[in-house]
């Protein structure tokens, strides 16, 4: 069906699926930036009336544009099953709950819930860090693709050096929002 045939809810989730809102969604996945520079377009699209199914279809919209990325005639998407690693997929889909969180969440408590919850099944056995240095530590186990031994090596640095790290890195990019476990605000 064409656009203009379309009712209006759909074709205001059709415009969601294309807008620019500087989302990267391997960021928000990797753990790479404040949730500010990740989530604060993305949020003020949804406080501007966008829903919670608007998201839905724009991760959907996401997901066929990827497997299409490289069709090739009657060989399906050869992106998903040849090229790209089946656990990149699986971290990919397993973020987009957290995302449908922005529309009643700060961008910071979505990231904070997300970091936690990774941490928790990076390292199931271990407590998830409480200290000063808890949102650099999870963000740096996420970066490393699942390996929590990256932590001991942060923790292993000169204070100096990873105090500046930690303090950096819990840095949220948004007014008058914090990480639980951050001492500074913005």
């Amino acid at each position: 069906p064409s656009y203009a045939g379309l009712p209006t809810d759909a074709q205001k989730a059709v415009l969601f699926t294309q807008g620019k809102m500087n989302f990267n969604h391997g960021w928000f996945v990797q753990a790479e930036a404040p949730p500010g520079a990740m989530l604060c377009t993305l949020k003020s699209v949804l406080m501007a009336g966008a829903t919670a199914a608007d998201l839905g279809l724009y991760f959907l919209h996401w997901f066929t544009d990827l497997a299409g990325a490289e069709a090739t005639p009657l060989g399906g998407a050869e992106k998903f099953v040849l090229k790209f690693p089946h656990s990149v997929l699986t971290s990919f889909l397993w973020s987009i709950p957290f995302l449908g969180k922005l529309e009643t969440s700060s961008e910071t408590a979505v990231v904070e819930q997300y970091l936690k919850a990774r941490w928790r099944a990076i390292a199931p056995d271990t407590p998830c860090p409480q200290d000063g240095a808890a949102v650099a530590c999870m963000r740096i186990a996420t970066m490393a693709q699942s390996d929590e031994s990256v932590v001991e090596i942060f923790r292993g640095l000169p204070t100096r050096d990873r105090n500046c790290l930690a303090q950096e890195m819990a840095y949220t990019g948004c007014v008058d929002q914090r990480f639980s476990t951050a001492p500074a605000w913005g």
